[in-house]
């Protein structure tokens, strides 16, 4: 099974459940303050229980965050050895204030900063040799990765390795030349139904459908939560209904999804398959208290599908070589 090669958006979580809103001078004490990763951390953990191999190309910072962030990754399987640490530099961290009663949040963060991820070697070999590139909004937002961003993706399209991009609501404050690069260069957009005018430049349903199709784009894979999600080619479209499921917190529900999606791309599954297993994914989340490492594990994966009466092949795939980098 061909590896992923993730780009970016490593975060350190600070998970604090509170009471909202929070009011000045009306002080709480809480149960915990836990240090989680986020972001695109949570893609790389839950594909990496799965049983995809997938390597973390992204930056972090050069400071307690960065190291307990790298530390976590690679004890959880990710291949860390891609990720770009800067002299002086500071990891992307964010404060995540859950109020459980009300199932809201509130995100606090500030950007990571240090010097521009170098296209190494090693970088260039695990993207050249890997069975899909995957990025998402906030790490065009990055800029440690903005410079490196057209090279990685020119370097996939050499090798016709596919680029697979989670809109996501950051895309919306992305630089339009960077955002044209990567719709150039995109087989596949992850998105949900209100996030589809922010990649398709204001368009929204089937008329966004055809000029995103017009742009080179392969597959779209349309996030509808609860009803699950839709899949459009060219060719065809397809509604893949969501399990029930007791949601605690929706935190990371998308990038278990994403995760899910390309485990059964990278396995050759037809996209219906891909996309209940990724329901599943997205679903177990939902039904967790936090991301990072409280993403969901393979068995947790495997006892929804079974529950439901669904039978995917979740036997962990050995690898391609016996040797690390491919």
């Amino acid at each position: 099974m061909k590896p992923v090669v993730a780009l970016g958006d490593l975060v350190m979580d600070l998970i604090t459940p509170v009471r909202l809103p929070i009011l000045a001078g009306q002080n709480q004490e809480v149960s915990s303050l836990q240090p989680q990763p986020g972001g695109g951390c949570n893609f790389l953990i839950h594909a990496a229980r799965l049983g995809l191999r997938v390597s973390s190309a992204g930056v972090v910072g050069d400071d307690a965050f960065g190291a307990q962030l790298a530390q976590i990754l690679t004890a959880e399987g990710v291949d860390t050895r891609p990720i770009y640490v800067a002299p002086g530099s500071v990891t992307a961290t964010v404060l995540d204030l859950i109020d459980h009663e009300q199932k809201a949040h509130c995100f606090i963060g500030h950007a990571g900063k240090g010097g521009p991820m170098p296209v190494t070697p090693l970088v260039e070999a695990l993207i050249r040799d890997a069975g899909a590139v995957f990025l998402q909004g906030y790490t065009l937002l990055e800029t440690q990765m903005q410079p490196a961003l057209p090279l990685m993706l020119e370097i996939a399209a050499e090798t016709h390795v596919p680029v697979y991009y989670d809109v996501g609501p950051p895309t919306k404050f992305a630089s339009r030349e960077l955002l044209r690069h990567v719709l150039d260069h995109a087989y596949g957009l992850m998105m949900t139904e209100d996030e589809v005018p922010l990649i398709a430049e204001g368009r929204d349903g089937d008329e966004a459908y055809t000029w995103l199709f017009a742009q080179g784009v392969q597959l779209l894979v349309v996030k509808r939560g609860a009803h699950g999600c839709l899949l459009v080619t060219p060719e065809s479209r397809e509604s893949i209904p969501a399990y029930p499921v007791d949601v605690a917190d929706t935190v990371g529900a998308g990038d278990c999804f994403n995760a899910g999606f390309l485990y059964g791309r990278m396995r050759g599954w037809p996209l219906a398959d891909c996309a209940r297993l990724a329901n599943a994914s997205g679903g177990v989340c939902a039904m967790k208290i936090g991301a990072g490492r409280n993403v969901p594990t393979h068995e947790e994966i495997a006892a929804l599908l079974a529950a439901n009466g669904v039978k995917l092949d979740l036997t962990p795939q050995p690898p391609l070589h016996s040797g690390e980098a491919e």
